[in-house]
């Protein structure tokens, strides 16, 4: 099953508040980077053989998520856009899973792949300096952001704002960046 959901974002100090708690400067890859592929273990010499010609077991329904999420409104092909998946507050310790993509003019896609079904904040900004940080003056965002959920409703947002729901199977997700200018 395939769910959708959009989400547009606003307020300046959302980004402010998110962003520069630093789960920017991790960079690519985290927990949702591929996993070392292992070879099955040799069966044991006495363990039966499948029957020949014996169909294989269908697949159950999925039990992890795959998670695409689309940034829009991105108005400059400078930089990079670095994305976060938020699994328990909105800080560099509740956003296990992170990926970055590189910027393109209109909007950007990436997948987070093998994420537990449950809860979750989409936060990510365009480092058009690309210098892995999200960039404030005197607190203000001088650099585009988005986060998912009512979260860009709120002068200081919470996890709870930015929560949405992600189930077992393909889910979509879609922010909008916001300029300061």
């Amino acid at each position: 099953m395939k769910r959708g959901l959009t989400i547009l974002t606003g307020g300046m100090l959302t980004a402010a508040l998110v962003l520069s708690s630093g789960w920017a400067q991790v960079g690519s890859g985290g927990p949702s980077a591929p996993a070392e592929v292992k070879a099955p273990p040799d069966p044991a010499p006495d363990a039966p053989s499948p029957a020949e010609g014996a169909a294989p077991p269908e697949p159950g329904p999925p039990t992890l998520a795959t998670v695409r999420v689309i940034a829009e409104n991105i108005e400059s092909d400078r930089g990079t856009v670095r994305l976060a998946l938020c699994d328990s507050g909105l800080s560099v310790e509740g956003c296990p899973y992170h990926l970055s993509v590189p910027a393109a003019v209109g909007f950007v896609e990436t997948t987070f792949k093998d994420i537990p079904p449950g809860t979750y904040a989409v936060v990510g900004y365009q480092d058009l300096n690309d210098n892995n940080e999200f960039d404030m003056l005197f607190g203000v965002p001088r650099e585009p952001y988005a986060l998912s959920g009512a979260a860009g409703d709120e002068f200081v947002p919470t996890f709870e704002d930015a929560a949405i729901p992600l189930a077992a199977g393909e889910n979509d997700v879609r922010i909008r960046m916001r300029g300061i200018w």
